[in-house]
């Protein structure tokens, strides 16, 4: 499952409260595979990261508070 596209979140959190009937609790675990050290990894490379970190986590908190 893609996290940080909008539609995949979607269906994940419908599936979750078909199953379970709410969402107590949201850990944000998501992100992106860096085969790079932070020591050499390149500024884009990070800055990719971390917009993805964010995107996702984003996604998934406004998706749950709508649920």
């Amino acid at each position: 499952m893609d996290v940080s596209n909008r539609e995949q979140a979607k269906q994940m959190v419908k599936i979750t409260l078909e199953k379970y009937g709410k969402i107590d609790v949201l850990i944000n675990n998501a992100g992106i595979v860096q085969d790079a050290f932070l020591s050499k990894m390149t500024e884009n490379s990070g800055i990719r990261l971390s917009t993805s970190i964010l995107k996702e986590s984003l996604i998934a908190a406004r998706l749950w508070l709508k649920s």
